[in-house]
């Protein structure tokens, strides 16, 4: 009978140390004294392009393999890093379709099935494409997500905010912005500074959870405080532009002030130059809008030279000076995406201000400005389609770009121009 409870006994306990070891990641086991010793020059020839003859580099890897074999997610790394190097590669002789680099990124796979977390995370760095067309699609952007989901299940705060952030913008998996909010909310309340900035952006767009105010202020000053200087910016943006009783004007002008002081950054100084500009918690102040435009321009911020140009095309705070504003308008065109310097510029062509007036060159710049999509171009380019000016008149263009222009609920001269011609 005691014998039998001492096997019950013992059977349990192995049972219970059989799901202890299933539950627990993968261990790397130490290298030896000598494979340690291979190790440490691969890696100094890695990192610091040290010198090595091809002898002893085939050494180094033969002890690596070994090391790799025995279960090192670290010397398996190393492996792969130094098949990928093209120097290396060239020292080794290897022949451009050479199986070493895929063995060894078969082994650190192995690895990462086994729960090997260094494996996972190097295995969703390696597959992340560089190519930017490809960034998010394919093959390889679908392995990096796969081995990225692995490492965030065990629980690291930085791993599971990339995760999350691979779920809100749909890299490698399809976009679904609730998983993507989950992912990056818990790693949020674990401390992780750009998943406490994503949830912030969250609650502040509606991404995967209900709109609020309340919640994306209270993340965006925890990202704050941990040093995020982007979430201090975005909520600064948000006491801007949110609704009452969350917009405070005064909130965002000191935000603003404090970040210029602290990081110098450009959209600090482009929100600090709109608080005075428009009178938004400061007194209106035209001439230190300037200077903050100013300081947001050398460092070749797209608003900075919109902005100031348009300061100096109305004399604003500063001499009027035409030339001074086509020339920062210039400037911006080179840097923005969204067309507004380049509807300015067609508005100087159009009114002749600081140039000959020259219907072709304004209708130029304002289809520029309205293919990027600004709205005020699109109804310019609508007009001067029904007048004949720098173009054939064309009422059937005409009517396309005010649909265009009156798609914007803000702008009233399109949304007129449509019913006048419709009525005809």
């Amino acid at each position: 009978m005691k014998i039998m409870k001492y096997k019950s006994a013992l059977l349990f306990l192995l049972l219970a140390c059989c799901l202890l070891a299933a539950a627990l990641p993968a261990c790397t086991l130490a290298p030896l004294e000598g494979e340690r010793a291979s190790m440490e020059r691969a890696a100094a020839v890695l990192e610091n392009g040290q010198n090595i003859l091809r002898e002893k580099l085939e050494e180094d890897i033969a002890s690596l393999e070994k090391t790799a074999a025995r279960g090192s997610a670290e010397a398996a790394i190393l492996l792969l890093r130094i098949y990928s190097s093209p120097p290396l590669g060239a020292i080794l002789q290897l022949p451009p379709d050479s199986d070493s680099e895929v063995n060894a990124l078969n082994t650190l796979k192995l690895l990462g099935e086994k729960g090997d977390l260094a494996a996972q995370r190097y295995l969703a760095d390696y597959f992340r494409a560089d190519d930017e067309t490809e960034k998010c699609a394919g093959e390889n952007a679908r392995q990096s997500f796969y081995w990225k989901r692995l490492a965030a299940g065990q629980g690291g705060q930085q791993d599971m905010s990339q995760l999350g952030y691979l779920y809100l913008i749909g890299c490698g998996v399809e976009r679904d912005e609730e998983q993507g909010f989950q992912w990056s909310l818990a790693a949020a309340r674990l401390g992780q500074p750009e998943a406490q900035f994503n949830t912030a952006y969250c609650y502040y767009l509606g991404r995967g959870a209900e709109v609020s105010y309340y919640y994306a202020i209270y993340w965006f000053e925890q990202a704050g405080r941990n040093g995020s200087a982007r979430a201090r910016l975005s909520l600064a943006d948000l006491y801007t532009s949110a609704p009452p009783p969350y917009r405070d004007y005064h909130k965002a002008f000191l935000l603003y002030k404090e970040e210029t002081a602290q990081s110098n950054a450009a959209d600090a100084w482009v929100g600090l130059g709109e608080a005075y500009e428009r009178g938004r918690g400061v007194k209106r102040d035209y001439r230190q809008a300037a200077l903050c435009y100013e300081k947001a321009s050398r460092q070749f911020h797209d608003l900075g030279y919109h902005y100031l140009g348009h300061l100096y095309l109305n004399g604003q705070g500063v001499t009027k000076d035409l030339d001074k504003a086509y020339d920062l308008f210039l400037s911006a065109v080179y840097v923005e995406n969204w067309g507004g310097a380049r509807h300015h510029l067609g508005d100087m062509y159009y009114q002749g201000l600081g140039v000959n007036r020259d219907y072709r060159q304004a209708f130029k710049w304002y289809m520029e400005g309205a293919e990027q999509g600004y709205h005020g171009s699109c109804y310019m380019v609508g007009r001067m389609y029904e007048l004949g000016r720098g173009v054939d008149k064309d009422m059937d263009a005409a009517l396309e770009w005010y649909r265009k222009a009156a798609a914007d609920e803000n702008d009233k001269d399109g949304k007129a121009a449509l019913r006048r011609l419709k009525a005809q």
